[in-house]
């Protein structure tokens, strides 16, 4: 079972915020971002930058509580990367078999008549003049 502690957490986040702080200065650097969404956007990384520095400090020396990983909760609610490939070829393989099938030609009309409950089969055609009048009903 992967663990995570509440630490480790932390210090990524934290890293995440230092690159995303490092991303903003590029962007104002190629004029990518008015000053005003810069200077907010700033504000808000070194805001939650205090938050999690302040955090971690909090921490000291306590006992390290333990997290399972985003991964391992996954993998508890059953839907492991495994199972959710298993399914999604399942169901590609009965899409394609419905539009199989349903792209098949229709049977010609005298095998659909002849199969048909009660249908008469045209055997070509009759020469009514020949025929008697016995014969005709």
């Amino acid at each position: 079972m992967i663990k995570t502690s509440e630490r480790e957490r932390l210090q990524e986040r934290r890293e995440q915020v230092v690159r995303d702080l490092e991303e903003l200065s590029e962007q104002i650097e190629d004029d990518q971002l008015d000053r005003a969404t810069a200077d907010r956007l700033h504000a808000v990384y070194a805001e939650e930058l205090a938050d999690i520095d302040e955090t971690i400090a909090g921490l000291g020396d306590e006992p390290v509580e333990e997290t399972e990983s985003a991964d391992e909760e996954v993998r508890v609610r059953g839907f492991s990367y495994g199972t959710v490939a298993i399914a999604s070829l399942t169901l590609m393989l009965l899409t394609g078999l419905i539009i199989w099938a349903g792209s098949r030609p229709a049977p010609d009309d005298a095998e659909s008549a002849a199969s048909s409950p009660g249908a008469t089969v045209d055997a070509g055609a009759i020469d009514i003049e020949g025929m008697s009048t016995e014969e005709l009903l």
